[in-house]
């Protein structure tokens, strides 16, 4: 038997064995897909409350007094993230804000499969507006940004918990559901409680 180490032989061995291993984590994977064994499904830990409460609200606090301007004796104070350290907390803000979002959705937390999903869709899109203006390191960005995030949950609350709207705010009065009460999907009639049992 012949034992060659030339380009094309060896180039040939190689692009077998990577068919080889190609086809056999197919074949494990298929196995597996039919051995029945469900996959594994994220768990809950925070309600929705919780989340808010202890996630989502802290961050936003923390991306939205990282810029900003206060009326002084002297004038206008500028509040502008100064240091590195500083650009590093909106950033992580941010990137908390975008998964919220994405934490609003999963089962065990959503209410509805309408409002709910559009809006919990609204915060990752401004948590994600929020990161860009950060990563450009543009402070009127980063303030234009606050007020997406801001948007986002304002519209949010107004639908599931307008208790925790501003009172200034005209849809303060406006009846709505608390964050723990059972909501109506307008598209669907489903409902979900706090937990997601429908």
């Amino acid at each position: 038997m012949k034992i060659s180490n030339s380009p094309k032989e060896t180039e040939g061995r190689v692009r077998l064995t990577g068919i080889s291993l190609a086809a056999v984590a197919f074949a494990a994977g298929l196995a597996a897909a039919c051995s029945g064994e469900a996959p594994e499904r994220p768990v809950v830990v925070a309600d929705v409350t919780d989340l808010m409460i202890s996630v989502l609200e802290p961050a936003a606090e923390t991306y939205w007094d990282g810029v900003g301007e206060i009326l002084v004796e002297e004038g206008v104070h500028l509040i502008r993230p100064l240091t590195d350290d500083d650009w590093t907390a909106l950033r992580n803000a941010a990137f908390i804000l975008a998964e919220s979002g994405n934490l609003l959705m999963m089962d065990g937390r959503v209410r509805d499969r309408g409002d709910w999903m559009a809006h919990s869709r609204d915060m990752v899109d401004a948590g994600r507006l929020a990161l860009e203006a950060v990563d450009r390191r543009d402070a009127d960005a980063v303030f234009d940004a606050g007020a997406e995030v801001y948007y986002a949950c304002r519209d949010c609350h107004a639908r599931y918990a307008a208790e925790t709207l501003r009172p200034s705010d005209p849809r303060s009065t406006a009846p709505a559901d608390s964050l723990g009460a059972v909501a109506e999907d307008t598209s669907t009639g489903d409902t979900t409680d706090d937990q997601g049992s429908r």
